[in-house]
């Protein structure tokens, strides 16, 4: 039943009720953008927020967050995701698939996460109820950067550019048969429904769609997304980058490439000679 407020003796309720409309304002921005100042995190304790110590980490740093949870939650079901802060979206779906780190939640209504610092660019902690299709968070932090000491440049170009596992590495990558490795990429606009990503060997110098596509060792599709993260076997020796191109067929172009990686067996080195006894 609806009640009729009245001004008599109520004078406080009208400010009362206006601060909290602007309370409700507060919580991830649109879009996913960082605030930079924090204040996507509430300063009223009812709402859930995210909070971390620091804006700037350095690599292998631990990076501590405080969250807290306003409503009564499946807390299992909760959990952080440590993003790009250039990821354009509030969806757990699309955070799940760009984070470098997450973790569930298991103590409710508040507590503190740790990640650790394994990846240079600029961040942000985002907080999910659930991992369900359609989720969208319901608390951001402020943006932090991850690098080395007086590192200024960013950690990639502008899109598109796709490289490795998202973190600058040494000009000679040398990896291993075995490995599983993943290829970071990032577009400006999404591209058609068969757009693709490829491990293809440097051996390969042609930059049609189709010789690249016979040449790769495995092809996965980007399914309409303009960030990810996929993973690729290393089945075979030799000398590879990473291809994308905005089509399987003859229409493709080559969007982009990473740097060149070798992939090489462990060769045990040879163990100096033993000098002579001395007679």
């Amino acid at each position: 039943m609806s009640r009729r407020l009245t001004t008599s003796g109520r004078a406080w309720l009208l400010p009362a009720l206006l601060a909290g409309l602007l309370a409700l304002t507060a919580g991830c921005p649109r879009g996913g953008q960082p605030t930079g100042n924090g204040s996507a995190v509430s300063s009223n304790p009812a709402r859930d927020s995210i909070t971390v110590e620091q804006d700037q980490y350095y690599l292998n740093d631990r990076i501590k967050a405080e969250y807290r949870l306003a409503d009564v939650r499946p807390h299992s079901q909760a959990w952080i995701a440590l993003v790009p802060a250039a990821l354009d979206s509030e969806l757990s779906e699309d955070n799940e698939a760009a984070q470098v780190a997450y973790t569930h939640i298991f103590e409710p209504y508040q507590g503190e996460v740790h990640f650790t610092a394994k990846e240079r660019g600029t961040f942000v902690l985002r907080l999910f109820p659930s991992k369900s299709a359609g989720t969208k968070c319901v608390a951001e932090s402020a943006a932090f950067r991850i690098g080395q000491p007086n590192d200024g440049a960013p950690a990639h170009p502008d899109p598109p550019f796709v490289t490795l596992s998202g973190s600058d590495l040494p000009d000679e990558i040398i990896l291993r048969p075995g490995m599983v490795i993943a290829a970071y990429w990032m577009l400006e606009d999404p591209l058609g429904a068969n757009a693709w990503l490829g491990l293809v060997p440097t051996s390969c110098t042609a930059s049609d769609a189709a010789a690249n596509r016979q040449a790769a060792l495995e092809v996965q599709l980007l399914d309409g997304k303009t960030m990810a993260a996929n993973y690729f076997s290393l089945t075979q020796e030799g000398a590879f980058r990473f291809r994308l191109f905005s089509a399987q067929d003859e229409t493709g172009e080559l969007v982009c490439e990473s740097e060149v990686f070798t992939v090489a067996r462990y060769v045990e080195p040879e163990k100096p000679a033993e000098p002579a006894p001395e007679s």
